[in-house]
């Protein structure tokens, strides 16, 4: 098998994955994975993809002090695992944040699936490109967005069922050090921003439940801030 000698192809066909090449690749049996349970670690073999077919997997890297800070959050129909061609073995943690069903396919299979299917490369040219513009845009959002929008932007993102009214529920509930993690924040700074969007009306949350985004309110803040921010400054 000939590796990639990109981390960023690597990367790219775990996204492409996800399309047409899906249900030809994961063809394995499920696994089922206990809570907090991993599925793998820094230094365990990397010549593996998976897809979650139910549950919520965490991707996680040592911090400076020791502590485990969440990197990414994959849910249903989500496929990852880095597919690290490059390197050989996996960089992260990956941990099951709950009951989670797995599907996984060895990379000798996806390598077939490619040479099978060579308009693959174009999805792979297309994913690159997006990976490069939305680097971009979390670069900017980091140097020039608020942590409330910031914030606002992330739940949105991680919504993943709707209550039929306009809101739409976390998938599981997220403590605000983990929601500070996949940040890059303080807690501290987190609460206050949380405080904020509750007060705005654009988010509830109560004891024990998921955090709940007004899936259209919050649309509208995120953009018109985006709008003002870039307004030239007199």
């Amino acid at each position: 098998m000939q590796p990639f000698h990109d981390h960023a192809a690597c990367l790219a066909l775990a996204t492409a994955l996800k399309g047409n090449l899906c249900d030809k690749v994961f063809t394995a049996e499920v696994a089922t994975v206990a809570k907090g349970a991993r599925i793998y670690q820094p230094g365990d073999s990397s010549l593996v993809l998976y897809r979650v077919v139910a549950g919520l997997v965490g991707l996680s890297s040592l911090g400076p002090d020791g502590d485990e800070v969440t990197l990414h959050l994959y849910g249903p129909g989500d496929v990852f695992g880095e597919l690290c061609f490059c390197r050989g073995v996996q960089m992260h943690f990956a941990t099951a944040l709950e009951p989670t069903v797995l599907v996984c396919a060895s990379a000798e299979r996806v390598i077939a699936a490619l040479q099978d299917r060579p308009d693959l490369a174009l999805d792979l040219i297309r994913v690159l490109s997006d990976r490069l513009a939305s680097a971009y845009a979390d670069l900017q959002a980091v140097a020039v967005d608020p942590l409330i929008t910031r914030l606002a932007r992330k739940l949105f993102d991680m919504c993943a069922a709707t209550d039929g009214d306009g809101w739409c529920r976390l998938p599981r509930r997220f403590t605000h050090d983990e929601l500070a993690q996949l940040l890059g924040v303080r807690r501290e700074s987190l609460t206050r921003a949380m405080i904020d969007l509750r007060s705005l009306g654009l988010i509830d949350y109560g004891p024990h439940e998921p955090v709940r985004v007004a899936l259209a309110a919050v649309r509208r803040f995120t953009e018109r801030t985006r709008r003002l921010e870039l307004l030239p400054r007199q």
